[in-house]
């Protein structure tokens, strides 16, 4: 299999391929143009025999995929899985719905850069296929091909002993308890609105969950024209909370209860990242944090493998590192530029894996091993190369 890995910044953009078969694996940036520059890579990449997988609903991860004109369409498109059973939700889909909530009230204080991409992501998902039903949710035990390869996903995984906490009603009574007495009403129709519109959002990304297999449980989208009537709801609804405009003033205690549930949520977003493999040689494992990584080495026998290719963690960061990602021949680490430096390449990457390191970074600063004098073999700062290919087939 061949693998190409592009500098996008402080983002991931993978294409896996397989003879004329293609999986394009996010397509996003943090910086420096964010979309734009992922889509510029992957452009003349795509084709009419690519297949898209969003790992999970950060925007890092697919903003570049708003960019990808309309008369282009994959042949399939695969996003998390967060909900298992018809009428029966798993802790992910709690913690989904939860995140929703969160960065929808996250519009009443003027945060609504989350929500805003996750919109736009929803609203162009069905214009980039030929059917709706080429849209599929994925979780454990699903299987995807590209040609002969089988891509076997280990995450999410329902009923796992991973746990979160929930937010959303202490971020709403955080909201009503800092808004005056002149704004209560005005706050309480902005929570109604957003409500409904959360309502509606999670009821469209069940259609995606369950569509493929349950075809029989969706009369209400018996064809486009009902189905594509609920995203112009969505639209109005995503219209009347922007125009509502609401003065809270928080005090201290109640800004860093705030800040930390925002940075809570993309960690739990994060945690739903999909986790794959790809046969015995390739193993990604999107953005998701150390305890979900030691949870399926705990309880999978494919992290006990020693792979040809793993694509790490959260791109090389120092608060995602894991001691238990197993071992390969090569690592492959997304993450550049100069913007927040704080998110720079953790310095165990270099010292574990000096010969096996394929990164993106052409920033002297971003990475911790050579701020120490130190570099990889296959260090890219200075050389600025853009686009790096492995083939499996060469790694013996």
């Amino acid at each position: 299999m061949n693998i190409k890995m592009f500098d996008v910044n402080f983002g991931e953009t993978i294409i896996y391929q397989e003879g004329i078969h293609k999986l394009l694996v996010d397509c996003g940036a943090k910086y420096h143009n964010k979309g734009k520059l992922a889509y510029k890579r992957i452009k003349k990449e795509i084709d009419q025999n690519t297949m898209l997988m969003i790992t999970h609903f950060d925007e890092d991860h697919y903003n570049g995929i708003l960019e990808i004109p309309r008369n282009f369409h994959f042949r399939k498109v695969f996003l998390p899985l967060y909900i298992y059973e018809k009428g029966k939700q798993s802790n992910t889909m709690e913690v989904f719905i939860d995140t929703l909530y969160v960065w929808t009230y996250m519009m009443a204080i003027g945060k609504k850069k989350k929500i805003d991409s996750l919109h736009k992501l929803f609203l162009t998902l069905p214009k980039l296929v030929n059917s709706i039903y080429d849209i599929r949710c994925v979780g454990k035990d699903d299987n995807i091909y590209v040609g002969s390869k089988n891509i076997e996903v280990l995450w999410p995984q329902d009923n796992s002993k991973i746990k979160n906490k929930l937010y959303n009603e202490e971020f709403l009574a955080i909201l009503r308890a800092s808004v005056d007495e002149k704004q209560k009403d005005l706050l309480e129709r902005f929570v109604a609105n957003a409500n409904e519109y959360v309502s509606l959002l999670v009821k469209i990304y069940q259609f995606f969950c369950n569509a493929q297999n349950n075809i029989q449980n969706f009369e209400l989208y018996d064809d486009n024209n009902k189905f594509y009537e609920e995203f112009h709801t969505l639209e109005r609804l995503y219209d009347t909370l922007h125009k509502i405009r609401l003065d809270i003033q928080f005090d201290e205690r109640a800004i860093n209860r705030v800040n930390y549930i925002c940075s809570t949520k993309i960690r739990n977003m994060n945690e739903c990242s999909i986790v794959f493999t790809i046969e015995k040689d390739i193993i990604a494992f999107g953005d998701v944090t150390p305890r979900i990584i030691k949870y399926l080495r705990q309880n999978n026998e494919f992290l006990n493998y020693e792979y040809k290719i793993i694509k790490v963690q959260h791109h090389g960061t120092k608060s995602y590192w894991s001691n238990d990602i197993p071992k390969a021949k090569r690592y492959l680490v997304s993450n550049s530029g100069n913007k927040n430096i704080r998110w720079s390449i953790y310095e165990k990457y270099g010292k574990e894996y000096t010969q096996k390191m394929v990164c993106t970074n052409n920033n002297k600063d971003r990475c911790e091993y050579l701020k120490s004098g130190k570099c990889c073999v296959n260090c890219n700062v200075g050389i600025g190369k853009t686009r790096f290919i492995t083939d499996t087939n060469t790694i013996l």
